[in-house]
């Protein structure tokens, strides 16, 4: 009895072992590809979301995203990118997670989110975008659903 327990044991922690591993093998796979595509995005929309007036940039926002910005709770956001100034640049672009097929409007989307680092000219900040990708993936680009700014330049903890 105890022998046959043990054998089981053993293959169920054997079982557990190979899902781990063929989910981290998925996760990296899909990171790779997530960021693959998303790289081009970030750098042509990124330098000019973060320094746009949000009624200028309405097609590459979610409306969730762009009424938060054009209102009162969205100025210490647009305060912070102010002081921080033009992004020059960024660095270490990770895929976080994602979720499928989540309803925004009268749509449904993947969102993906991501992790950078950019360089702006008077600081440095952490930025966490996450975005829309249209759930048939062939209908629309990519629109920006949901971003935060991270920086020592806000010490009240503006996001």
């Amino acid at each position: 009895m105890t022998k046959t327990l043990m054998t089981w044991l053993i293959r169920l922690g054997l079982a557990t072992l190979v899902l781990v591993v063929a989910v981290a093998v998925w996760f990296g796979i899909q990171s790779s590809r997530n960021v693959e595509v998303a790289q081009p995005y970030f750098e042509q929309r990124l330098p000019a979301v973060l320094t746009g007036d949000p009624a200028d940039l309405a097609p590459i926002l979610t409306a969730p995203l762009r009424d938060r910005l054009e209102s009162p709770q969205g100025q210490p956001l647009r305060d912070l990118l102010t002081r921080l100034g033009p992004l020059e640049s960024f660095s270490q672009l990770q895929y976080v997670g994602g979720h499928a097929d989540i309803p925004i409007e009268t749509q449904h989307f993947d969102l993906l989110r991501f992790s950078l680092l950019g360089q702006f000219r008077h600081g440095r900040a952490q930025l966490g975008i996450t975005l829309a990708q249209p759930a048939d993936r062939d209908s629309a680009p990519f629109q920006i659903h949901q971003f935060d700014v991270q920086s020592e330049l806000a010490p009240t903890g503006d996001r």
